[in-house]
C-alpha cells in the first residue's frame, strides 16, 4: 500500500500485492536460507534461470527500506516472468486439449501390453481400500506361460505359481 501511495496509485494497490507476494515467496529469507514456496512445496520454484539468479539473494528483513527495495526489484522481475510462464501453460493445455479430443474421437485405441514367457511382472491388488495404498503387489513374478485367454502362468521367487489374468498384472 505504501509503494502504490509514493505512486500516486491509490486505488490499484491491491493489483500490486499477488506479485509483491510471489516474489516475496519465491525469494529465501536470511534467517533460514530458504524460500517460503520450498517450505509450502517441498522443491524450489521453477523459474527460467537467467531470473533465477536475480531472486536467489537472501531478502534481509531485519533493515525494513533495503527489505521493502528488494521486494519491489523481485515484483518486477516476477511480473516479467509471468507472459513466459503464462505461454508455457496455454502449450500445456492445447496439448491435452488435442489428446482429449484424440482420445474422445474413436480413432484412439489403447497400447495393448504383450507379455512373453521370461518377463518379470508384477500384480494388482485385488482390493485397495484407498488411493494411498499401492496397487501393485510388491513381489516380482516371472511368466511362464501365456495362454490364448490372457491368463498368464506366473511362478515367484519362491517357487510358487500363480494364475492371473493379464488385465492384473503390469510389467517391471
Amino acid at each position: 500500500k505504501k509503494m502504490c501511495l509514493q505512486k500516486q496509485h491509490v486505488r490499484d494497490w491491491d493489483l500490486e500485492v499477488p506479485w509483491l507476494l510471489l516474489g516475496y515467496r519465491c525469494s529465501p529469507q536470511q534467517s533460514t536460507g530458504i524460500a517460503p514456496y520450498e517450505l509450502l512445496y517441498a522443491h524450489t520454484a521453477v523459474v527460467p534461470p537467467a531470473k533465477h539468479e536475480q531472486l536467489a539473494e537472501p531478502l534481509d528483513l531485519d533493515s525494513p527500506a533495503k527489505a521493502a527495495a528488494n521486494l519491489l526489484q523481485r515484483r518486477e522481475h516476477i511480473k516479467r516472468l509471468c507472459p513466459e510462464a503464462m505461454e508455457n501453460l496455454l502449450i500445456a493445455q492445447h496439448r491435452d486439449t488435442l489428446r482429449y479430443a484424440h482420445i474422445r474421437s474413436g480413432d484412439y485405441t489403447p497400447k495393448r501390453l504383450k507379455f512373453e514367457v521370461g518377463d518379470f511382472v508384477y500384480t494388482q491388488y485385488s482390493n485397495t481400500h484407498s488411493s494411498l495404498q499401492p496397487q501393485a503387489k510388491p513381489a516380482i513374478l516371472r511368466i511362464r506361460e501365456v495362454r490364448p485367454s490372457g491368463r498368464l502362468i506366473l511362478y515367484g521367487k519362491c517357487g510358487r505359481t500363480l494364475d492371473r489374468h493379464m488385465s492384473q498384472c503390469a510389467p517391471c
